[in-house]
């Protein structure tokens, strides 16, 4: 299996852009937006809240990350922030500056899940207090 997330470049700027998920040539879902940072949704090739959004729930995704709030399941509410410890904030402002934040904004793109993971695993590799905080905060 090999999961491909693939980005299309919006007909106009309104809103948030379409992200999908597929399995080699086989669709399998659209990308889910867990928000956070942009209502509208998702964008990319710029630094701003719709591309921290999309590296967010690409990571949340690639990694099969699960929400930490049995409350909101993910979905933010009251008692959580977000409904996830991880990705931290460092982890996918990162990875929106390193992988988003330079895809073409007006063309379409596709970034493969062993790409996503092989990022993620360089970034806890050098950043190993990470690991000491998903513990403290009960995170995967």
């Amino acid at each position: 299996m090999s999961i491909i997330y693939r980005g299309y470049a919006p007909e106009n700027h309104a809103g948030g852009r379409m992200v999908t998920v597929w399995d080699d040539n086989r669709f399998i879902s659209v990308l889910p937006h867990i928000v956070k940072h942009s209502p509208p949704g998702f964008s990319w090739g710029y630094a701003g809240s719709g591309p921290a959004e999309l590296a967010r729930c690409v990571l949340i995704h690639a990694l099969e990350l699960a929400p930490d709030c049995d409350e909101c399941g993910g979905h933010g509410c009251w008692w959580c922030d977000g409904g996830y410890t991880e990705p931290s904030p460092a982890m996918y402002q990162q990875f929106k500056f390193d992988r988003i934040a330079g895809l073409p904004r007006d063309e379409g793109w596709e970034i493969t899940e062993s790409e996503v993971k092989a990022w993620a695993a360089a970034w806890r590799s050098s950043h190993p207090q990470e690991a000491q905080r998903r513990t403290t905060l009960g995170g995967n």
